[in-house]
C-alpha cells in the first residue's frame, strides 16, 4: 500500500494528539473525515473530505473548554 493523500487536521506543532472517526455523515455515499482535539488541544470539531479538504469546523463548546472531544459515527437509517 502507500499513501494517496496527507493532511495535517491542525497545526503541525499540535502534541496533543486527536480522534478520528470516518463515515458518511451527509448521506452522499461518500465518507467524511472527523477529528477532534485530544485534552489540551482546544475545542474545534473540523470534517474534512477525502483529499483532506476542510468542509466544515465547529466549535460545540465555550471558547475555555480544553477537555478533549471523542467522536464516533454509526448508520442510523
Amino acid at each position: 500500500g502507500f499513501v494517496k493523500y496527507q493532511f495535517f487536521a491542525y497545526k503541525k506543532e499540535n502534541h496533543y494528539g486527536i480522534n478520528v472517526a470516518v463515515g458518511d455523515i451527509n448521506n452522499n455515499g461518500k465518507s467524511e473525515i472527523i477529528v477532534s482535539p485530544k485534552k489540551g488541544g482546544g475545542n474545534l470539531i473540523k470534517i474534512f473530505d477525502k483529499q483532506g479538504f476542510l468542509i466544515k469546523s465547529l466549535n460545540i463548546f465555550s471558547n475555555d473548554f480544553d477537555e478533549g472531544i471523542n467522536v464516533a459515527i454509526m448508520n442510523v437509517e
